[in-house]
Order: structure tokens, then C-alpha cells, then sequence
């Protein structure tokens, strides 16, 4: 998978990483402080699933698409090392699982997000 490091000359407002990912492949840098924490895992809250309309257009263009289920599959937070043109960040991936009905039959969509997460 390749991840195309967004250029910024300031870090994106949270909300952005909470919407339904862009049509180009960028991954988003955040501050760690702006993200919220879940007080009892002492985690980061991942952000919610893309939405089902979103799932739908990544199979068939979503023609005759449901999406029956949507869960977190996968999260990893990776060391931190050093990334050009953003310093220092640890790297936070997120696998979404999409159980859907094509008119093909069932099948299993994963989408994947990351998020480049600094400390400054």
C-alpha cells in the first residue's frame, strides 16, 4: 500500500479525519493533543468507519451494493520515526471490514486510513 504525505504549512482540524476520506490517497497529520482519548483504555477514540455510501461506490460503483455490516478490523500504532516534511510521527493505521451484498453474492470489503499523529 503507498501513502502520499499530505504537504501542509499547518496541521488539519481534527474534523477532517473524521469525514469520509478524500478521493486522493493523503494521509492526514494531526496533533496528538487535539485527538481525543478514551479515559478508560487510554487510547486514542478511533474514528468512525467511512460511511456506507462511501464503502458502497468502492465495489461495482456501488450498483445494486448493501452494505450489511461494518466493523473495526485492525488498528496499529507504529513507533515513531522521523518522516520528511513532518519530523518526527508515529504513524497510526486503521483496517475498516464492510460485510456487503453485490449482485455477485456476498463479499468482504476492507478500506484502510492513516493518520500521521506529531507530538509538537
Amino acid at each position: 500500500m503507498t501513502h502520499v504525505v499530505l504537504l501542509l504549512t499547518q496541521l488539519l482540524p481534527l474534523g477532517w479525519l473524521y469525514a469520509d476520506p478524500p478521493p486522493d490517497a493523503v494521509t492526514p497529520v494531526v496533533r496528538a493533543a487535539v485527538l481525543p482519548v478514551d479515559p478508560i483504555n487510554e487510547r486514542w477514540v478511533s474514528p468512525p468507519a467511512p460511511s456506507a455510501e462511501y464503502a458502497r461506490k468502492q465495489v461495482n460503483k456501488g450498483v445494486g451494493v448493501q452494505v450489511l455490516t461494518s466493523r473495526l478490523h485492525d488498528e496499529k500504532i507504529h513507533p515513531a520515526r522521523e518522516y520528511p516534511k513532518v519530523g518526527v510521527a508515529r504513524l497510526w493505521t486503521l483496517t475498516y471490514e464492510y460485510r456487503l451484498l453485490t449482485p455477485a453474492g456476498p463479499s468482504v470489503l476492507y478500506l484502510d486510513r492513516a493518520v500521521l499523529v506529531v507530538d509538537r
